[in-house]
């Protein structure tokens, strides 16, 4: 199998209906997941306090117009919790719905800077990372892995900035659609 770092579609982002309090279970799971839902809450049922902002609610007997509205707002902000960028289990890092697949050489210095964009992460800190993960303590070894990470999340609309001196700084743009 081929890998690369082309960016990828995900699938439309789905907000299941859950009967409540009957489902507490299918609740609990889908927040778990960090998954959307919204609770059909029974007629004589007192509402519980959603303190998600991935959940919601709404007391049966439901109009069809109030079920559209609340799913559309759940999706979008799921959808906003998508566009900054996120780095799974798996070494993919997803960001707007697409992802590239991060070499394992590379994700602790990519965890790193994810984990603070917008910030200059030291030099030495993403050093320290890349060698506890295996890879050369050499600069200009680092300075590769660094230019080659940079190559590889640009179709998600990241740039990698190097600051002489200090460390490197995850950018987010717009251009990541």
């Amino acid at each position: 199998m081929r890998t690369s770092a082309t960016a990828t579609s995900m699938p439309v982002i789905d907000v299941p209906l859950i009967a409540w309090p009957a489902g507490e279970a299918d609740r609990r799971h889908f927040a778990a997941e960090g998954r959307p839902r919204l609770l059909i809450v029974d007629t004589d049922s007192i509402p519980p306090t959603c303190v998600d902002e991935l959940e919601d609610w709404v007391r049966y007997p439901v109009e069809l117009v109030d079920v559209v509205a609340r799913t559309t707002a759940l999706r979008q902000r799921a959808e906003r919790r998508i566009e900054r960028p996120l780095l799974d289990e798996h070494g993919l890092l997803w960001r707007h719905g697409r992802w590239v697949r991060i070499p394992p050489a590379q994700l602790p210095l990519l965890e790193l800077l994810v984990d603070r964009p917008g910030q200059i992460t030291s030099t030495l800190a993403l050093r320290t990372a890349y060698v506890a993960g295996g890879g050369s303590g050499d600069a200009v070894a680092l300075k590769a892995a660094l230019t080659r990470l940079g190559r590889r999340i640009a179709p998600l609309g990241l740039r990698l900035h190097t600051i002489p001196g200090r460390g490197s700084l995850l950018e987010i743009l717009d251009a990541g659609r």
